[in-house]
């Protein structure tokens, strides 16, 4: 399958003009957000380093990751995971946050008015493990991996990347 001509330019245009997330970001702070990470690196990595930082693990929830209709198109027409390319991939310039549940309403309220999106994807755990519901429904270790931006052409990104 081929991409269509306005996915093309979506990706293209996502890829060329990333839009920072920093309203989003003044909101989740003002909203009561304990932690808060960019996904440059991949949703994994940045999970990780966020529990490894604060000792707290999560359990995330495949189907729960957001991904851009044009991201996924092409990444199901290339045979490749969206879910992949959103835990493992680069570039993504989207926020990855810690939110009480009693803040959350607060948060979701201002970033809609900002019209920024905010999806609950899990829940922070005190058991340090990252979990995660694989697309396949089986609850197991949230893989490592992420993009890596100094790595030299030709060598592995990092897991489910390519």
């Amino acid at each position: 399958m081929v991409t269509t001509p306005d996915e093309r330019w979506v990706l293209l245009d996502m890829h060329r003009r990333p839009l920072a997330q920093v309203e989003a970001g003044r909101i989740l702070a003002q909203s009561g957000a304990t932690a808060c990470d960019d996904v440059t690196d991949g949703l994994a990595a940045e999970l990780r380093a966020l529990c490894q930082a604060s000792g707290y693990g999560c359990f995330i929830e495949s189907q729960r990751i957001p991904t851009h209709p044009a991201v996924r198109n092409y990444a199901l027409r290339r045979g490749k995971s969206p879910v992949d390319w959103a835990l493992f991939g680069g570039d993504d310039y989207q926020l990855v946050c810690c939110i009480p549940p009693t803040r959350f309403a607060a948060a979701q309220a201002g970033c809609m008015a900002a019209g920024v999106m905010l999806t609950v994807i899990g829940r922070v755990t005190e058991d340090p493990a990252l979990l995660w519901r694989s697309p396949s429904g089986v609850v197991e270790e949230l893989p490592e991996g992420g993009f890596d931006h100094f790595v030299e052409e030709g060598e592995e990104h990092g897991h489910g990347v390519g």
